[in-house]
């Protein structure tokens, strides 16, 4: 695939509302990585991950179902995404980064 990759920052919020580690932009074959990613004590495999899963975006396209809804994460998506090396570790740090951030109410 030919994508660069880069960082964004999201602006920060008050209480904790959701988290976008990254984003898929098809028109410029850009990643984006949430810039708060960009620590220590983040997990090396789960910013792998993140661009795993961004890249996913170019290689399986949305869909639009029969009733007009767009699916972006389909079942093949799905499929790909779990053959990730570390897709298990991945979702088990993200459950417990997330958890963490909820506890104390930071975006």
């Amino acid at each position: 695939l030919d994508l660069n990759i880069t960082w964004f920052e999201k602006p920060k919020y008050r209480k904790f509302r959701h988290i976008t580690f990254g984003s898929f932009d098809k028109n410029s074959n850009l990643v984006r990585i949430n810039k708060m990613l960009d620590r220590a004590d983040i997990a090396f495999y789960f910013i792998n991950y993140i661009v795993y899963h961004e890249m996913l975006h170019d290689v399986c396209r949305e869909i639009i179902d029969e009733d007009g809804k767009r699916k972006i994460h389909t079942k093949e998506f799905k499929k790909q995404e779990k053959e990730f090396a570390y897709y298990r570790e991945s979702k088990e740090f993200e459950k417990k980064f997330l958890n963490k951030r909820k506890r104390y109410g930071r975006s």
